[in-house]
């Protein structure tokens, strides 16, 4: 094949240029090109009319050869260089062949196919549609396949892609002929993202009045404002227009003078545009007013230190108006605000409780009531009562000593004379006594021999003890699905937590657990053995809260305290912080749930000095009875 050598001079990018030799079917390319540093250089691209027609991959090359076929006597050439990261050069400058000796087919119809590509435009800023043409391929196309380059085929002869990221994508265009016969163009559309005008926020204004007379209270909301998506509001300025101003999404202003006012809202948003919106206030002359009534229910009015009585003033009115606010003065040196309100007074006196309630027009009424309170509880008035008993698997009635009301029991753990598993049970328990068992697992013959057992028995209520810390017993209804049981009045630090179950409405054994202990309550459930569903009736739970401590009660000393060491399934030893006169009653249960499986705490060497303590599983469903370590809490009760 005859080739013609011709030079070009083409510029592709940063100023550099090439030179390009070409001849009928063949041409020789030349150039010259110092290359970027980023991205490295991977070869090179001609394209004739548009369409990639030769190819390069050596990122030194200076020349090429390609074969190209001419349809028309003037031919346009160009040069790209291609990059490590996937895209391409500009394009060099066209240079456009003329060959003197082309000649078309008779009629102007050639046979060779031919995949050309037009497309308009080649840049623009996304979003842009191309609008891609294949109708001055040549050859007898019968099949058309476009590859946009963006993940997107067509097989039209002309389509139009819309492009939606910025970036630079080849399209390719293959033509197919009847006989198989294929042939495929290139080119380049180079894409860049459009510049985003920032967009300030709007400012919105919601008032709770619009006109009053003098002093106007009127409250402010600009919560209301919005930003655009790519931003959120960082400041809002109010400016009422008597000369005051706030900060803040909401704010609350008091107009005293007569006089029409503009309140203008600024919002900023995090892009550092702002916008502002205003709304008007109409203050006329205060008329006559009249002052609000003051009434109130203070529950209990008299009792036993430390008192908490809870103060109502929802029945104060006022007749032209509404109340605005509500100051309380318990008469202790003690204040509050709002319409109800809790006080606990913790000296002996009889004060005078006052609210002042103050309406929309800054007029005030009061009202006062006496509260009594009695000296605080002391250990001779705290009914309690413990004990040591041997159990068994069978049901023993254990008598009271003294007289209780509303009698609250716990027990256990239990000492490990035999090994088999259970849970201590309690039921019947009135103001005489109450009964006991060890309960073994439903999976074993429930014949136990005597375990030990020492058990506490306290008055239902919230009681002050001399060392200052609080004990709080009481009841819940206990499920096999978790629940919140919440104590009378919030400790001041979290309490040890002590249950028992009190009943026994179903047949089943149960195991209680305890969890989330805070000063305001805990969480609790109970579980039977693990090969069983776990649904149960409800029972009834006696608990007590100790706050830990230690100090004297009559003739008893006690330590409530959580075990510094966590405990297994393994025997844990606690060590006592001194050593006591005899050996004492000792009373724990677990106050984490960190393992589910069903469980009990089980005791043995109790001393003057120590205990060693361990949580058992049951072996129900398998012989399993690893168990995760768990937190436990203790009560150490010692005779004088």
């Amino acid at each position: 094949m005859q080739r013609n050598v011709i030079r070009l001079l083409a510029v592709l990018i940063c100023g550099m240029s090439i030179a390009v030799s070409a001849a009928a079917k063949s041409i020789h390319v030349e150039w010259g090109f110092t290359p970027p540093t980023e991205p490295t250089v991977t070869g090179f691209k001609l394209y004739q009319e548009g369409s990639a027609v030769c190819q390069t991959q050596d990122p030194n090359a200076t020349a090429m050869d390609c074969e190209v076929t001419l349809t028309a006597a003037t031919t346009n050439f160009t040069l790209t260089a291609t990059f490590s990261d996937g895209t391409e050069s500009p394009h060099s400058s066209p240079f456009a062949y003329v060959s003197s000796d082309f000649s078309p087919p008779e009629d102007g119809i050639t046979d060779t196919l031919q995949a050309v590509i037009e497309a308009t435009p080649l840049t623009g800023t996304v979003p842009v549609t191309v609008n891609f043409s294949a109708a001055s391929s040549t050859g007898t196309v019968s099949q058309y396949l476009w590859d946009f380059g963006d993940g997107s085929v067509a097989s039209t002869n002309t389509i139009s892609h819309e492009y939606t990221s910025s970036g630079t994508y080849t399209a390719q265009l293959t033509v197919t002929d009847d006989a198989g016969s294929s042939n495929t163009a290139t080119t380049a559309i180079t894409l860049t993202a459009s510049e985003v005008t920032p967009t300030p926020p709007t400012a919105v204004i919601s008032s709770s009045a619009a006109a009053g007379p003098a002093p106007l209270l009127v409250s402010f909301d600009g919560s209301g404002s919005t930003a655009d998506s790519s931003t959120s509001i960082t400041n809002y300025a109010w400016s009422f227009g008597d000369g005051n101003t706030a900060l803040g999404a909401a704010a609350l202003h008091s107009f005293t003078s007569a006089g029409a006012y503009t309140t203008e809202l600024a919002v900023t948003a995090s892009n550092g545009l702002t916008s502002s919106a205003t709304t008007p206030v109409v203050v006329t002359i205060a008329a006559t007013n009249v002052p609000p009534k003051a009434l109130f229910d203070a529950n209990p009015d008299s009792g036993s230190a430390p008192l908490s009585v809870s103060f109502d003033g929802s029945a104060s009115s006022d007749s032209d108006g509404s109340v605005a606010s509500y100051t309380w003065y318990f008469g202790d040196g003690n204040s509050g605000t709002g319409q109800t309100v809790t006080h606990t007074y913790t000296t002996e006196a009889a004060f005078t409780a006052v609210l002042q309630v103050t309406d929309d027009m800054g007029a005030t009424g009061t009202s006062s009531t006496t509260i009594t309170v009695q000296p605080e509880a002391t250990s001779a008035s705290l009914n309690i009562e413990t004990g040591e008993i041997a159990v068994t698997g069978n049901w023993v009635r254990v008598p009271f000593s003294s007289t209780f009301e509303k009698p609250i029991v716990i027990a256990g753990p239990a000492s490990y004379n035999n090994a088999e598993p259970g849970v201590i049970c309690l039921r019947n328990v009135n103001s005489t006594g109450f009964d006991i068992k060890f309960n073994e697992w439903d999976y074993l013959d429930k014949v136990h021999p005597e375990e030990t057992v020492s058990y506490l028995v306290m008055e239902k209520g919230r009681h002050s003890l001399p060392d200052g810390s609080l004990v709080e017993a009481g009841t819940f209804s206990g499920s096999s699905k978790w629940s919140t049981v919440t104590f009378s009045e919030s400790f001041t630090k979290a309490p040890v937590v002590m249950t028992a179950i009190a009943t026994m409405n179903e047949s089943e054994t149960i195991s209680g657990r305890v969890k989330d202990i805070s000063t305001t309550g805990f969480s609790y459930y109970f579980r039977e053995q693990e090969k069983n569903v776990n649904k149960h009736v409800e029972e009834t739970v006696h608990f007590i809260a100790w706050e830990p401590g230690e100090g004297s009660l009559e003739n008893m000393q006690y330590r409530v305290a959580t075990a510094a060491e966590t405990v297994p399934d393994t025997w844990q030893r606690f060590a006592f912080p001194s050593v006591y006169p005899a050996r004492p009653l000792f009373l724990a249960h677990m106050q984490t749930t960190r393992d589910i499986q069903p469980s009990a705490l089980r005791m043995q060497n109790l001393s003057t000095t120590a205990v060693e303590v361990k949580v058992e599983e049951e072996q129900s469903k398998d012989s399993e009875v690893a168990h995760s370590a768990e937190s436990v809490g203790y009560i150490l009760l010692i005779q004088k």
